[in-house]
């Protein structure tokens, strides 16, 4: 049977019995909004513990759904194969834009989205390189490891359930290039571009640094007066 066919089929039956988790999600948010509101009624203890249930079951199911999901992700990688010189790169510092930008460019035909690879927690790079947060390979380096390691990368050959967040299984089975999005490749550029022959030049982005810091801090420091503690820094 040919992959496509095979694809498609795994598709089709994806789309009948399992549905959008989107949808879901969408549902299980409204619910939690319907239970949060039935705290304001007074002595309607029941229809509070109904919706509770209500958001508890369909929460378990949309977890099941994407487990299923990736699994068929998965399998529908074993019959793709990407061009790593195909790769579109593109790098920035996080909160940059990067995922606004990513989301434009995996508009485009037959395209699909490589979702941070190098995350420190949820990537795919091996503990023992210590990439660390912001890895730095130098530009005349030659370590075949490392080579190996971003061919497979740019080819989306090896990938975690956060590197496949963005792939559509419909989109998947079709697709035929890949869209890098990296937020900790700034200094690897240099090596990029020395070690690979990239058909479109990769996309660095820059967002001034003044509004990237205040996005960081609001979506990722918890108490802003932490910031102004500088007498008690190590």
């Amino acid at each position: 049977m040919n992959p496509i066919t095979v694809c498609d089929l795994i598709y089709r039956v994806y789309d009948q019995y399992l549905g959008n988790c989107l949808r879901d999600e969408y549902f299980v948010q409204k619910t939690i909004n319907s239970s949060i509101r039935t705290e304001k009624i007074e002595d309607n203890y029941i229809l509070q513990s109904e919706q509770l249930m209500i958001f508890t079951g369909n929460l378990k199911k949309t977890h099941f759904k994407k487990s299923i999901r990736y699994k068929l992700i998965s399998i529908i990688l074993l019959f793709k194969s990407f061009k790593n010189e195909n790769a579109i790169i593109l790098v920035s510092y996080p909160r940059s834009g990067s995922t606004w930008l990513a989301e434009i460019l995996g508009q485009l035909s037959r395209t699909i989205i490589n979702w941070e690879p190098l995350h420190s927690k949820s990537g795919i790079v091996p503990k023992a390189l210590l990439f660390g947060e912001m890895p730095y390979i130098p530009e005349n380096s030659l370590d075949k490891t490392y080579y190996r390691l971003f061919k497979n990368i740019f080819k989306n050959s090896v990938y975690s359930k956060h590197t496949s967040w963005y792939l559509g299984i419909k989109q998947l089975i079709y697709s035929k290039q890949v869209v890098v999005k990296f937020c900790r490749a700034n200094l690897l550029l240099p090596w990029f571009v020395t070690r690979f022959k990239f058909r479109y030049k990769p996309i660095f982005l820059i967002r001034h640094p003044i509004p990237t810091c205040l996005s960081i801090i609001k979506s990722w420091v918890a108490d802003e007066n932490t910031l102004l503690c500088f007498d008690k820094a190590p």
